[in-house]
């Protein structure tokens, strides 16, 4: 089990309860609302509300003369291609003004380069759409950077209206308008919006009409572009997700509703989750392993005969990423174990002949299985740069650590929880030294697990899911409730799913809870029957034979008043072991005997074969002090590292006598306490 920090929201009651009265809703959404931060009946009821009338498409940085740049060309007849991006913000985004300037009876079309083209702009493709007559290129999803692109679409009579999301770096391209609400003039008071929000704001102020009149079209797309770009489901994002969901389920447009029908989802019951975990996965595998434009297709179809062929298309695609994703991770995942990248602060895993277009989501599974920032790159023989894609954990922003790094690169983007990049291959080594210097001078990225409140077993009720829906939609920023459950008496440990589950039965004040772990293997589990434990748990409603069923999912599992910041401590305590950076009175707090390696071997002889398991086996040892005991007993040959994600380690048989005075860990840790 990898250490996850625990937070739990404050609440108060005095407040909650008027805000209950203000907003005229239930007492307990007011306390969970209050958790989130919201202790002003005009911002709760706002936040409530889903209304778009806040949402102001001239807000946005030079929005009137792209608004007339556009209206110009439509009227005058001139071409206009729409140049997107191959994830699903950036199709979403193409097809949205695609759909919208087609409507308008624009002489318009779309490009999307290929992964092996690259991301965004590119001089070749220009010269392609010059010899095309176009005469105006609208970027969506990308252009915030591309100066030198534009500057030479200005040389050959080509004019860009640039709507992006993400970050400038240097000074802003040379185009008509340059509509992105990360400008450091730009004065909005929310600004994350995804690649597709910018695309609607611009349609929408070239529609001159309100924004309410424009989601009954969009919506939909705009839902999903956003909620697949982990934009934050808060503000104005929240209110059109929250319209494009309630679109889907009732009155989805061609393409979507067979993307959607490809892969079971059922619509009525459609949420953000389905969005993020089933429909962007399909419309993400056509640009990472095919040609994206096949589902913009999809998306601006009007024959669902020829959406449905795309849609099945995406699904099969979907499946073979799935199955070159895992091979990466396990590549990937190979090189962190022998080189013990995992101790780094960011961990940097080049390879050769890996596809680009997964990197991005293998990297987010290392991430989270080491709880490390994570930057997966790769090359093939023909190309002496490495691309890739990096992901992040916690509150570590990974574009600021690229950032940080980035005279060693040749070009990157992002944002700060996702980024791409290209590296100089002979640059590697000394780009990983210095993204890893720069996440030390930073608090130890750890993943964070979010707890709106500390429940009473007795309220884990279905009436308190459906007292809570007003929330939705979940997303990021605007997470599922998590609840805390604390001091339960763990009754019952069983395997589900042909042991890759497990279900745990567990009591307080005779009230009785069953929940369930996925990823967990009853013998990888590290606490026992009758433990008293805190638990981090989600609620899930669903109907099964026409009665609902309350499903309670475990998401994390803790001794009964662990202490994080202890274990943190611990944890900077190894790292700086691990990094030479010891003093002295560190050191001696590190330095251990014969018998307590002896009591910890033991341990794990019997059973403890993770280091979840030692810590909470082995009492009054500190946990740094195990983890350098750990890897002595793995340098003296006693046991050997079956694999760090989980710990799980393995006794060594016929190993003869061990001379503690053998170690060269120990030895070392020694001479930096001072102790002879």
């Amino acid at each position: 089990m990898v250490f996850k920090k625990w937070e739990i929201a404050p609440i108060n009651k005095e407040i909650s309860s008027r805000l209950a009265e203000e907003c005229n809703i239930e007492p307990f959404l007011a306390l969970m609302a209050y958790a989130r931060g919201y202790s002003n009946p005009f911002e709760l009821d706002e936040f409530l509300s889903r209304e778009v009338s806040g949402f102001d498409p001239y807000a946005f940085p030079d929005m009137e003369a792209g608004a007339k740049r556009v209206i110009d060309a439509i009227q005058n007849k001139e071409k206009i291609l729409i140049y997107g991006d191959y994830d699903c913000d950036g199709v979403t985004s193409t097809a949205l003004l695609y759909l919208f300037l087609k409507e308008m009876d624009a002489d318009v079309s779309y490009y999307i380069p290929s992964r092996a083209v690259g991301y965004g702009m590119n001089c070749q493709s220009i010269e392609q759409i010059a010899r095309d007559e176009v005469k105006l290129i609208i970027t969506v999803d990308n252009g915030i950077n591309a100066n030198e692109e534009i500057d030479y679409a200005n040389s050959l009579g080509i004019d860009t209206v640039v709507t992006d999301h993400h970050l400038p770096k240097n000074e802003l391209p040379n185009a008509i308008a340059v509509i992105d609400p990360h400008r450091e003039d730009c004065d909005m008071d929310f600004k994350d919006f995804a690649g597709v929000g910018v695309a609607f704001a611009l349609a929408t102020a070239i529609s001159g009409t309100s924004p309410e009149i424009a989601l009954y079209k969009y919506s939909d797309l705009v839902a999903l572009g956003t909620v697949a770009d982990v934009m934050p489901l808060k503000y104005e994002n929240r209110s059109i997700v929250w319209h494009g969901i309630r679109k889907i389920n009732y009155n989805a447009s061609t393409g979507i509703k067979a993307l959607l029908g490809a892969s079971g989802a059922k619509f009525g019951e459609i949420t953000a989750g389905t969005l993020a975990f089933t429909a962007a996965p399909r419309i993400n595998a056509a640009g990472r392993m095919g040609d994206a434009s096949r589902a913009v297709e999809m998306l601006i179809a009007n024959n669902y005969a020829k959406a449905t062929e795309i849609a099945v298309q995406l699904d099969d695609l979907n499946t073979a990423r799935q199955k070159i994703e895992q091979e990466i991770y396990s590549s990937a995942y190979d090189v962190i174990i022998n080189e013990k990248l995992y101790n780094n602060r960011v961990i940097v895993v080049a390879g050769n002949g890996w596809h680009e277009g997964v990197l991005g989501i293998a990297a987010a599974r290392i991430a989270e299985t080491f709880s490390r920032p994570t930057i997966l790159l790769s090359r093939n023989d023909e190309q002496s740069n490495y691309k890739g894609s990096a992901r992040t954990v916690g509150e570590f922003k990974i574009f600021d650590a690229i950032n940080a790094a980035s005279e060693f690169l040749i070009k990157f983007g992002g944002h700060d929880k996702a980024a791409g990049l290209t590296v100089e291959a002979e640059k590697l080594t000394v780009f990983c030294k210095k993204i890893n210097e720069f996440a030390e001078t930073l608090d130890l990225p750890v993943n964070i697990i979010n707890i709106d409140c500390r429940l009473n077993p007795a309220y884990v009720v279905p009436d308190l899911v459906h007292t809570l829906k007003p929330l939705e939609p979940y997303g990021t920023e605007n997470t599922k409730p998590i609840f805390g459950l604390f001091g339960m008496e763990l009754k019952n440990i069983s395997s589900i799913g042909n042991g890759k589950h497990i279900r745990l039965i567990a009591e307080k004040n005779n009230t009785t809870i069953a929940m369930v772990m996925f990823g967990m293997k009853k013998e990888d589990f590290p606490f026992k029957e009758n433990d008293i434990l805190d638990f981090a748990v989600s609620l899930e409603l669903k109907e099964y034979q026409g009665q609902e069923q309350l499903s309670v999912f475990v998401k994390d599992v803790k001794p009964n008043g662990a202490n994080d910041e202890e274990v943190i401590s611990q944890l900077l305590l190894y790292e700086s072991f691990l990094s030479g950076r010891l003093d002295s009175e560190d050191a001696k707090l590190l330095c251990f005997d014969r018998d307590e390696l002896a009591i910890s071997y033991i341990a794990i002889k019997n059973g403890a074969n993770t280091l979840t398991k030692l810590k909470y086996s082995v009492k009054g040892l500190l946990e740094a002090k195990l983890y350098v005991m750990v890897d002595v007993m793995e340098e003296l040959g006693l046991i050997s590292t079956k694999h760090i994600a989980s710990e799980v380690y393995i006794i060594l048989e016929n190993v003869g006598k061990v001379e503690l005075e053998n170690s060269k860990i120990l030895n070392e840790l020694k001479e930096k306490a001072v102790i002879l």
